[in-house]
């Protein structure tokens, strides 16, 4: 451990004594209106804001563009850190925050004429800085750097969902106990769905200087 800079325990965790319990702020606006031929349209923005999320921040980075060069002893980045001999020192702080807005649509056939459907239609955007509790940030010394896209954000979903009754054949064709029974009563269901892609998360090789 002594000749690779780092000694025992390797690794701290702390707990920022500032801190509120996190919180989520919702709010919702409808419009409904009947329309002709068993037709309803259903319109909606929704958003919803939250504040105080727990994230980890490694405090034992260096600042962005620090240059190491043959640092002692035997050539370690540990050996420099601001808490030497240490290789991280996570501190969970409550300062995340998500934000989300939404256009969510639908238009609903009623059950007639062995036919109803329902088509979803969503436009959203959801942005934060982290996406699960006590994620490590990447640099120590700015959150809003986090801050863009949620990977649980998806820009389009278009959603069809429909149910058609078919005739009862056994009743039209057989017209016996044993057709009506085999071929009454049947019908083809289905879901059909159609989602943008998740965002994606760009890497480069290299070393940005924080020894991280």
């Amino acid at each position: 451990l002594v000749a690779s800079g780092v000694r025992f325990p390797v690794n701290a965790v702390g707990v920022s004594r500032e801190g509120h319990p996190p919180r989520t702020y919702s709010w919702y606006v409808g419009l409904q209106r009947q329309l002709p031929w068993k037709l309803a349209i259903d319109t909606a923005y929704v958003g919803n804001r939250g504040t105080n999320f727990a994230y980890l921040r490694n405090i034992n980075q260096l600042p962005l563009g620090h240059t190491i060069t043959n640092p002692p002893p035997n050539n370690t980045p540990d050996a420099i850190r601001p808490y030497r001999g240490y290789v991280s020192v996570n501190m969970i702080e409550f300062g995340a925050e998500s934000d989300y807005h939404g256009l969510q649509s639908r238009l609903t056939r009623r059950f007639g004429g062995r036919f109803t459907a329902n088509i979803n239609y969503t436009l959203s955007r959801a942005l934060d800085h982290v996406d699960t509790d006590n994620a490590v940030i990447g640099y120590y010394a700015d959150l809003g750097r986090e801050w863009g896209p949620s990977g649980l954000d998806r820009r389009h979903q278009l959603t069809f969902d429909y149910v058609y009754q078919l005739p009862n054949a056994g009743s039209r064709w057989v017209n016996n106990v044993v057709g009506r029974i085999i071929l009454d009563g049947w019908q083809l269901s289905g879901i059909t769905r159609f989602w943008s892609g998740q965002p994606l998360t760009i890497t480069s090789t290299g070393n940005p200087g924080t020894t991280g």
